[in-house]
């Protein structure tokens, strides 16, 4: 996700071929994205229970963030 978001702000050309595949015309030069931290959240408690303490839990976020 981060990705896509990076590109279309980065990248007028990436912008403007997605913007035509979905159908969408821009009336201006810029753009602004918004990343929803929601997807981030979500994983980092589908790594372990967010309330318990656990080896298991610890050691599957210390993997992530390295």
């Amino acid at each position: 996700m981060l990705f896509i978001c990076h590109a279309l702000i980065a990248s007028s050309e990436v912008r403007d071929f997605f913007f035509n595949k979905c159908g969408i015309e821009l009336k201006g030069k810029e753009v602004e994205v918004y990343v929803k931290p929601a997807p981030l959240r979500d994983y980092w408690y589908a790594l372990g229970d967010p309330k318990k303490h656990s080896k298991a839990t610890e050691m599957a976020r210390k993997q992530v963030l390295s």
